[in-house]
């Protein structure tokens, strides 16, 4: 079936009918979408992870403000 069959057929029903068909293309569609992970707190995102649990680097030594404002 093609589409001009298919819309022919469409046409050939009743409007009632017609929305009802529309519902069940929509319940379709949503069932076949990919689920979106729900967004979470900004506490809960990547990044807060990271700062909470920063990369350690051995013998590091932040710069001071006065040696950042130097270069």
């Amino acid at each position: 079936m093609g589409y001009a069959d298919l819309i022919r057929q469409l046409q050939a029903l009743p409007e009632a009918k017609q929305a009802d068909v529309f519902d069940f293309v929509e319940l379709l569609v949503k069932q076949n979408q990919t689920v979106q992970p729900k967004a979470g707190t900004l506490a809960q995102s990547p990044l807060a992870k990271w700062i909470l649990n920063p990369l350690v680097v051995n013998d590091f030594k932040p710069l001071s403000r006065e040696e950042a404002n130097e270069r």
